[in-house]
């Protein structure tokens, strides 16, 4: 939420914290044998400039609103149990809309049938 502030040194700080915290999720997860699954519903500190719409530069404006750039997931799994599908792979269409499965199928279950396909492979 800092991002939408458009104070840089803020974000920068906000973005360290957390940094520090998904590391200390990831030993603790790495000590229980969990998985985790990290993402996001949009971006906005990947963005803290304003972009020229008609050249395509970079302003001095900050950017205070959602960026349009793709959200990435990724999995933890320490104990290697557990892959994303690639991109290529079979009925990954991406987006936050697959996430539900997704965790569903790290907890071992099925997803409903009206779901969107889960992101890991089986």
């Amino acid at each position: 939420m800092v991002g939408h502030t458009g104070d840089f040194a803020a974000t920068v700080e906000a973005i360290t914290h957390i940094d520090d915290c998904v590391g200390r999720l990831m030993a603790s997860i790495a000590r229980s044998g969990g998985a985790m699954l990290l993402t996001a519903d949009h971006g906005n500190a990947d963005q803290m400039k304003g972009i020229d719409k008609k050249s395509g530069a970079y302003t001095d404006e900050p950017h205070t609103s959602h960026s349009l750039n793709p959200v990435p997931v990724w999995l933890y799994d320490p104990a290697g149990q557990a892959t994303l599908r690639t991109p290529s792979g079979p009925t990954v269409t991406g987006g936050i809309a697959q996430i539900g499965a997704s965790l569903l199928s790290l907890f071992g279950l099925p997803a409903p049938k009206d779901y969107l396909p889960s992101l890991i492979q089986d």
